[in-house]
């Protein structure tokens, strides 16, 4: 027969071997999905519409106003847009400043 404390020791073994494998598939899931944006982030079309996504969310805009429901607005826009440079930074590190430079690059020309 086995002992309860066996029993407990087993559990926990079989928790430990579960755990493991649900961190494991998170980090696969997680590595998919950072391969994704580093397809899209691979071409000048894919960068710039996400620096137009990010410029949607208020990346680089004042985010004050008087009206604190549109402040909370920009606010909740600022924040999806700060985790969205984030896990593209994570992805591809540097290419959010290279997004701003396309950018600027693309105005300097629209201007002439």
């Amino acid at each position: 027969m086995i002992s309860n404390e066996d029993k407990e020791i087993l559990l926990d073994h079989e928790n430990i071997a579960a755990e493991k494998k649900v961190y494991e598939l998170k980090l696969a899931i997680h590595e998919k999905y950072l391969e994704d944006w580093r397809e899209v982030l691979s071409t000048p079309a894919g960068r710039r519409i996400v620096w137009d996504l990010l410029g949607g969310m208020g990346f680089q805009r004042d985010l004050f106003n008087t009206d604190p429901l549109i402040m909370a607005m920009n606010c909740g826009q600022h924040k999806l847009s700060l985790a969205m440079a984030k896990d593209i930074e994570e992805a591809v590190p540097g290419v959010t400043f290279r997004m701003l430079n396309e950018h600027r690059s693309a105005q300097a020309n629209k201007e002439k």
